[in-house]
């Protein structure tokens, strides 16, 4: 999305100019293009699956404790404190049953990017690449 020139600078606060001096860009768009990082998904048709029951509960116990202990931590008078907050929360969340739900997101990933590469090893072969 391209912005009309007067609105990047009629409307620009002191950190609109800040970002665009630090980054040598007047938008994220434009930085992101000068540095290379705009990238194309390719298609596929993988789906993700639906997630069951016991992974909706999982994922939402573990999110309630991220989101509690985070704010505690964000408010936490001292370092020991936030550390003693931290360790509590990643212990908990592993009691939750984390490792196995980034282990099914981590499958899932490589579910998907196997798809994808297979979407263009197709292409490629019916284009004579």
């Amino acid at each position: 999305m391209r912005l009309w020139d007067s609105t990047l600078t009629d409307h620009a606060s002191a950190l609109d100019t800040a970002w665009q001096q630090q980054f040598g860009a007047n938008s994220v768009l434009d930085c992101q293009t000068a540095h290379n990082q705009i990238v194309v998904n390719v298609p596929s048709s993988y789906v993700l699956p639906a997630p069951t029951t016991d992974q909706t509960t999982t994922g939402n116990a573990i999110s309630q404790e991220i989101v509690t202990d985070s704010w505690q931590m964000i408010f936490a008078a001292d370092q020991a404190t936030f550390d003693n907050l931290w360790s509590t929360m990643v212990a908990n969340c592993k009691g939750l049953g984390f490792d196995d739900m980034l282990a099914l997101a981590t499958q899932q990933a490589a579910d998907g990017k196997a798809a994808q590469d297979a979407f263009m090893a197709n292409y490629n072969a019916m284009n004579g690449n």
